[in-house]
């Protein structure tokens, strides 16, 4: 398991394969990769439209900073900052710099209740099939 995949479990994050075949973890406004040294992640901040202000990213470039993260790229309105991934404060910022939605958990309470709401629907879709041989309408 590569680092990447190791952050996104421990943090219910969803991972995807990039163009050249390296798990990335997408997000909103960029994406939380793998450094290549094994110890740290990137996040890559580059905003889409109406977000796109050099303001957005000075704030969060001060948050980082602030954070101990290192700025790799640095430009107007966007930019790449490395984090350790071991670091819970590092890690959550990177996960919210970037716009990374969490992979809902749910309580056994909510998983019991969707399981018994299946069976409703199967149960449902048995009674109500149609009986004999007659010619069904289409």
């Amino acid at each position: 398991m590569t680092i990447i995949e190791a952050f996104a479990e421990r943090n219910r994050l969803r991972t995807k394969l990039d163009e050249f075949n390296d798990p990335i973890i997408p997000g909103r406004y960029g994406q939380i990769y793998d450094y290549e040294d094994g110890k740290r992640l990137g996040v890559i901040y580059i905003p889409v439209e109406p977000d796109v202000t050099p303001s957005n990213w000075n704030r969060l470039r001060t948050e980082l900073l602030a954070a101990g993260c290192q700025i790799k790229n640095d430009g107007d309105g966007e930019g790449i900052a490395l984090f350790d991934p071991a670091n819970p404060k590092q890690a959550r910022l990177a996960i919210r710099v970037a716009g990374v939605k969490r992979i809902r958990a749910l309580s056994p309470a909510q998983l019991e209740a969707a399981a018994n709401e299946r069976r409703k629907i199967v149960l449902n879709r048995q009674n109500s099939a149609p009986r004999g041989r007659g010619v069904q309408a289409l």
